[in-house]
């Protein structure tokens, strides 16, 4: 038999209530395999089914192997040090301690400590070190991090990878797809007493798309936002940041330069206009900015695995447009301020707000509605979505275009004054 457990039509009533609909899957010898479903799915029961610890009302269920269990909530006597429950197992289990486990968990940090002394991660810790006491071919663990922060899940993790190479199976439940998406070969998912899916993380996201969905509870309600696909939207993002830190940060200092500087005689000088400067440096920085543009456009689908534009040529008109308004808005910085200090902080109180509220960070529809608004003063809003698939319209243009007249109308006064 090459499976280590196969499970039949399994079927689980509470009363009245329908707890497991006839589940069919099996779990292959050597592969960590995950329940995953919210609070109430049903990963327990099944758990305990196959483990033995809970009857059924009908299905078959064959294990082939010895078990180890970690259960989701579990006990020690109160004043039972870690190290006397591990000696007690192994007594039990008549199997030799295997030490090089238990310091990776970090159990003989803990021994002096009694039972009710140890924090919430210690006793996960402990409780699966004497899952593993046996040395099973096939572990459950029922939410085995349940509880711990960020820190504390990092040696449990580290222990499952460890059981894989040895060729041990390991059935893990879980409500946290990071954790799963981490550790797991394979996917079940439940929902409403069925699984609703069974596969790898990436047959999951090939079936459901990539879509991210943020829902927020308050006491007035709920609210549900769903966001771009990242490598869909991810070239775009990584454009407006690109282009806002070259037209904010890089173009108005040489401004600065050129027309506070020795540079300004030159031209007046041989009776060059100085307009001629700015129109220069204009076009230097976007011929710069389109070239990084497109080594993002070359380069991210094959190191981030994002999504081409579907229209490349409505794409490069919508991006020389929106590098075109935020160069002219750089200008007009360049041409205001006189000393690179205070060009500095004036370049980050346009530039920071202007890629936070622009959508390319979170969706803007989180933001509350005074800071959406602020938001779409900002060309990098309306320029991230001229570039979107299908979004090249007028609804999008419209205020870049007006924009665009607006600052070239202030840089020549400016340029005038220089003169």
């Amino acid at each position: 038999m090459s499976s280590a457990i196969q499970v039949r039509e399994l079927k689980k009533n509470y009363g009245s209530h329908i707890v497991l609909k006839g589940l069919d899957f099996q779990i292959e010898k050597g592969e960590i395999f995950a329940l995953l479903g919210i609070n109430g799915a049903g990963k327990t029961t099944v758990l305990e089914c196959i483990e033995g610890l809970r009857p059924y009302d009908s299905g078959t269920i064959t294990v082939n192997g010895k078990m180890g269990i970690q259960l989701q909530s579990s006990s020690l006597p109160a004043h039972i040090r870690p190290m006397e429950a591990v000696k007690l197992f192994a007594k039990w289990n008549s199997a030799a301690i295997d030490y090089a486990m238990l310091n990776a968990l970090g159990i003989k940090e803990m021994e002096k400590k009694q039972y009710t002394q140890l924090s919430t991660g210690q006793k996960r810790r402990l409780h699966l070190a004497l899952a593993l006491i046996s040395s099973p071919n096939i572990i459950f663990l029922d939410e085995p991090t349940a509880g711990l922060d960020v820190e504390g899940r990092l040696s449990p993790h580290k222990q499952i990878r460890k059981l894989k190479p040895q060729g041990k199976t390991i059935i893990l439940a879980s409500h946290d797809m990071a954790e799963v998406e981490t550790l797991c070969d394979r996917i079940a998912i439940l929902n409403n007493g069925n699984i609703a899916f069974c596969g790898t993380a990436s047959e999951l996201t090939d079936t459901v798309g990539k879509k991210y969905f943020i829902h927020i509870k308050t006491q007035q309600g709920d609210i549900t936002f769903e966001t771009d696909n990242i490598e869909d939207t991810l070239i775009q993002s990584m454009i407006v940041m690109s282009v806002s830190m070259g037209a904010f940060t890089g173009l108005p200092p040489s401004l600065i330069e050129t027309y506070g500087s020795a540079v300004k005689k030159v031209y007046k000088a041989n009776g060059v206009p100085l307009y001629l400067g700015l129109v220069t440096m204009f076009l230097s920085a976007f011929v710069h900015l389109m070239i990084t543009c497109s080594i993002i456009l070359l380069l991210a689908p094959v190191l981030f695995e994002a999504v081409l534009p579907i229209h490349l040529s409505f794409f490069f008109l919508a991006l020389a447009i929106y590098i075109i308004v935020s160069l002219s808005i750089g200008s007009i910085l360049g041409l205001i301020v006189k000393n690179q200090a205070k060009l500095t902080m004036t370049a980050q109180l346009v530039f920071l707000p202007s890629i936070m509220l622009s959508g390319i960070m979170f969706p803007s529809d989180l933001l509350p509605d005074f800071l959406e608004t602020i938001g779409r003063i900002f060309p990098a809003f309306w320029g991230y979505r001229l570039m979107l698939d299908h979004g090249f319209c007028f609804e999008n243009l419209w205020y870049l275009i007006l924009v665009f007249f607006a600052a070239a109308i202030v840089c020549l006064f400016l340029s005038r004054q220089k003169q």
